[in-house]
């Protein structure tokens, strides 16, 4: 219970909700993190475990501080900077005007400090997280060696003085190729070569005499950009032999050459677009055989997509295209939306997202499983904002019961951080892993709102502000990134929407003045319908009957001559119209394959890979395999 004093009742409860568990967190505050720099918020998080109520509990955590970070505890769904001093010298004093107010500049004085918490400690009864002790243990270090000085330092040790110049060469040509990730000659690498050469004089360690030439080559244009040296290749009737000469030297084409990468080029980029990394040594095997044919293609697609790196791809291309790099950029207050900061909610609400989709394409569901998926990634804070608190707590005792029951037999029970399911081919998904934040797969009814991206809160979280939400961005968001129908910038002469502060009108009737403007109209009828729908989730992602003024919330619109009122009527939408998403997913992931926009000498090629797609039946997995066997994955 809280103290005797109603008025700050009010206070506290927007930061501390008694009904969930208290959450101890270990926070971190870098060199120069000012201002923000003790704030609870998720970059400052760096672990957070339950506390049980009313016994004693041991929390381990291993985690990675830099340099220079100091590492500090704190109640994180507690009153406000994580300590019950804080909270009450800042804000509690106001209402017993017969205690004195402690300055701020004894704060760094650790007596004076408790000094003053003996004279506020009557203002506050609440409960409290007591910390008997805490210790720092480190550095932990692996017995394994760091990869980069593997790969640096793979044939001679650095140490070593006295090096032959043929076993110096061998050396860097591998170190160099590994590095400008194409095949290095002699002639290539004799200027490295030399330098590292003059400076061992018999006295001098290699690995100091080579730190310079390491330097060089990481500063170098190769390694810091993708350089794509073009092959000439004459298409015949046998399934076209390549020529043998590259554009670097003086070679006269054939009357109609077809430009293509060579092996390693192709590999690269293949291991750019599914990893986002380098091509490991598997592929570069591969690619020093010959030419790469479809079937090996496939083969590696497969082997790439079910790699722990793969998750990099379905990370990377999951904030790319639907916008979550936005998250985070403009997060609510603390006091309107408590639960987004207690909950930790931002970025559970990412992963939640990325891991949805990396299902879909592990176990190749068909693209409109992306708006009418039955499952999603819930976490206890996810689930109380979706108000699918009992569903999540009774999978997770189910789940729980399950590896009981595997023990009991006899079995190897595995922990629900490593969890895996099959993924379409066959291999453990590391996509399906039971996260250390604890997001687990939890199975939708068919009346389900949260079904697919439109119930995510990510995704409605980042076309509001962390104030108000807007129809226009999300019908717009909605168009761009679903539909594949983006509306026409609006016209220079047009003013922006004045919110109304007194909230004295809706923003429907706001948007009236818009409609009415005939160079407006034709998009606002397009974008106001959509995001009309959505207006029944508040800045966070979480439903509301009604507008914080009270105002009542009018979801009713019309799409192209359909009814649209709610997420499940835009659901219906794209289901009947499968092409709109089809053709603009293979839009934007060819554009993320290829790491350039689509011209117009590209559009060929695409409406011939949408083809092929739409005959094998709009499947997520195949779309990206028929990306990495096109014609213009082979081409710069």
């Amino acid at each position: 219970m809280l103290g005797g004093l109603t008025p700050y009742y009010k206070d506290l409860k927007s930061y501390y909700d008694e009904s969930q568990p208290m959450q101890l967190g270990i926070g971190r505050q870098g060199e120069g993190m000012k201002g923000n720099g003790w704030r609870l918020i998720p970059p400052n998080i760096i672990h957070a475990t339950e506390l049980p109520d009313d016994r004693f509990t041991t929390v381990r955590a291993r985690i990675w501080l830099d340099r220079g970070t100091v590492p500090y505890l704190s109640w994180i769904d507690g009153p406000p900077k994580g300590t019950r001093g804080q909270f009450i010298s800042t804000k509690l004093y106001k209402y017993d005007p017969g205690v004195p107010k402690i300055e701020k500049h004894i704060w760094e004085n650790l007596a004076l400090r408790a000094e003053r918490d003996k004279l506020y400690r009557h203002l506050y009864q609440g409960p409290e997280v007591r910390v008997h002790y805490w210790q720092v243990t480190g550095p932990m270090r692996d017995d394994k060696p760091h990869p980069a000085r593997t790969l640096l330092f793979a044939k001679i040790a650095p140490d070593e003085k006295q090096i032959e110049p043929e076993r110096l060469q061998t050396e860097l040509q591998a170190l160099v190729s590994r590095l400008f990730r194409r095949e290095v000659t002699g002639e290539d690498i004799a200027p490295y070569a030399s330098a590292v050469q003059k400076r061992l004089d018999g006295k001098t360690r290699y690995a100091d005499a080579a730190r310079p030439v390491f330097k060089a080559l990481l500063c170098s244009s190769e390694f810091l950009f993708l350089t794509e040296f073009t092959e000439f290749t004459e298409d015949n009737q046998t399934g076209g032999q390549s020529a043998k000469e590259t554009n670097r030297e003086s070679v006269s084409p054939s009357p109609d050459p077809i430009v293509s990468l060579s092996p390693h080029q192709l590999g690269t980029r293949l291991s750019y677009f599914l990893t986002a990394g380098p091509p490991d040594d598997t592929l570069l095997a591969l690619a020093a055989k010959g030419p790469l044919d479809a079937d090996s293609i496939r083969r590696e697609t497969d082997r790439l997509l079910d790699s722990p790196r793969g998750d990099r791809f379905l990370r990377l291309f999951t904030e790319q295209w639907l916008g979550l790099n936005k998250l985070g950029t403009m997060p609510p207050a603390k006091e309107t939306f408590p639960a987004y900061h207690i909950d930790r909610l931002e970025p559970a609400m990412r992963e939640e997202t990325w891991r949805f989709l990396a299902e879909l394409v592990r176990t190749d569901q068909p693209v409109t499983a992306l708006v009418d998926a039955d499952f999603t990634y819930l976490n206890a804070g996810l689930a109380r904002l979706y108000d699918l608190d009992k569903p999540f707590e009774e999978q997770l005792a189910r789940r729980e019961d399950n590896e009981t029951s595997g023990k009991g037999d006899n079995q190897t029970s595995r922990p629900a951080e490593k969890e895996t399911t099959k993924s379409k081919t066959g291999s453990p998904s590391p996509s399906l892993i039971v996260s250390p934040s604890g997001l687990m797969r939890v199975s939708l009814p068919a009346e389900s709102p949260r079904r697919g991206l439109l119930g995510h809160a990510s995704i409605l979280t980042i076309t509001a502000n962390g104030v108000e939400t807007s129809p226009v961005k999300r019908g717009v968001w909605l168009l761009e990134k679903l539909f594949g129908t983006p509306p026409s910038p609006a016209p220079p002469d047009v003013p922006p929407i004045e919110p109304d502060i007194r909230g004295a009108t809706t923003i429907r009737q706001q948007l009236e003045k818009h409609r009415n403007v005939q160079a407006c109209a034709d998009c606002h009828h397009k974008i106001d319908p959509l995001g009309f729908a959505l207006e029944a989730y508040d800045p966070i992602g979480q439903f509301r009957s009604a507008y914080p003024n009270g105002a009542a919330i009018d979801t009713t619109g019309e799409y192209r001559g359909q009814p649209i009122s709610s997420p499940a009527d835009i659901r219906a939408y794209l289901i009947k119209h499968p092409d709109l998403l089809a053709q603009n997913l293979a839009h934007v992931l060819l554009t993320y394959a290829l790491g350039r926009p689509l011209g117009f000498t590209d559009q060929p090629a695409l409406r011939r890979l949408q083809a092929d797609w739409k005959t094998k039946g709009h499947t997520l997995r195949e779309l990206i395999h028929l990306i990495t066997t096109s014609e213009l994955m082979r081409q710069p």
